[in-house]
């Protein structure tokens, strides 16, 4: 009897290499993080999102108790549609992002690996008498995508055109879920993977011509894109009118949520203290995540994620910084533990997405 290979050994077989990120092990690169890049901006990749998980919400009562806390439309959405949202404090601060897909009989929450705790905990404090049961399925999934800017009937066709669409289909005779999602600020397909034939799925895809594409090359071209991710630009310091994704998150028609006073109010005053921004390096400088921003040796940002970009030929980041000195042009100073560099605030994204 012929076994199938695990994903870890179908990955190495295409010379992966492997390091943790967000408590799962993940392929960094697969011999060539700039060759990666190269392909998912002129075609499409494959890629390892198994850093994610899944909460599954059972009950009668599960559509209605997730509407009340979070920051989207969830009791009026079709199954078969899924809707992108923020979960927040009372003080209406960002605790985690996720997508939540709307099946027949259940709700996948899909999330970073690293929110799986604080949502549980989070979930089950406001779970009072609902008929709602939550059970951590992040194990059952594995989670593999595909993205980039080629034309390919997976991401375009048969039923998936429509972003947050999901539906069941068939990869190397194994069904999955697929969700249409432009996870990276490229158009994706989300592949929700029956955990033991991950590496087939896997091995099938390769087969069909997808070139394997590492964390490196997504983050890259995700920072390029000007799209914030969990923990890394989205963590509970941050409100979500200040994330940019405002019209992708938070619907102002839904009625009460935990937080919503703190939301609308910002929506309605206009109010910004800080705002998500682009930066780039000058000359030869370099940023890391974590480099504070400063203005006459005043900080007044701070760096969430960074990269060397291709495209941009230097080093670019994405941060937060007070609204004074977020317009385009104007000069800040990175510091970091080990230098500074001077960095020129610039509008998101750095390559449009088409």
């Amino acid at each position: 009897m012929t076994t199938s290979p695990t994903l870890a050994d179908a990955q190495a077989s295409r010379s992966a290499r492997f390091a943790e990120y967000a408590g799962a092990q993940t392929p960094l690169h697969f011999g060539s993080p700039v060759e990666e890049y190269a392909a998912i901006q002129s075609g499409v990749g494959l890629c390892d999102r198994s850093y994610r998980a899944t909460i599954e919400l059972r009950g009668d009562d599960r559509k209605s108790w997730l509407h009340n806390l979070t920051t989207n439309h969830v009791s009026e959405v079709p199954a078969g549609q899924a809707r992108y949202m923020f979960v927040c404090n009372v003080k209406g601060r960002v605790l985690f992002d996720l997508v939540a897909l709307i099946r027949e009989d259940t709700i996948l929450l899909d999330l970073d690996r690293r929110h799986v705790e604080t949502a549980l905990g989070h979930l089950d404090r406001y779970h009072i008498s609902e008929d709602v049961h939550l059970a951590d399925h992040s194990q059952d999934w594995s989670r593999l995508a595909l993205m980039g800017r080629g034309d390919h009937e997976l991401l375009e066709g048969d039923g998936h055109g429509p972003e947050l669409a999901f539906r069941a289909t068939v990869i190397g005779g194994t069904e999955v879920l697929a969700l249409r999602h432009d996870f990276g600020g490229l158009p994706g397909l989300e592949l929700f993977v029956p955990a033991p034939t991950a590496g087939a799925v896997w091995s099938a895809l390769c087969d069909e011509g997808f070139r394997p594409a590492g964390l490196e090359a997504i983050q890259m071209g995700r920072i390029e894109a000007g799209m914030p991710w969990p923990v890394e630009d989205i963590d509970e310091q941050v409100l979500p009118a200040e994330t940019n994704l405002m019209d992708r998150a938070v619907s102002f028609t839904k009625g009460c949520y935990l937080g919503q006073e703190v939301v609308e109010r910002m929506r309605a005053h206009g109010s910004l203290a800080r705002k998500f921004v682009g930066l780039q390096a000058t000359s030869t400088g370099s940023m890391a995540a974590g480099a504070t921003l400063e203005v006459d040796r005043k900080q007044v940002g701070r760096v969430t994620s960074a990269c060397v970009s291709a495209a941009m030929e230097g080093t670019i980041a994405l941060g937060y910084l007070k609204v004074a000195h977020a317009k385009p042009d104007t000069a800040i100073l990175a510091k970091m533990e080990d230098g500074e560099t001077e960095v020129i605030v610039t509008e998101l994204p750095f390559r449009p997405a088409n």
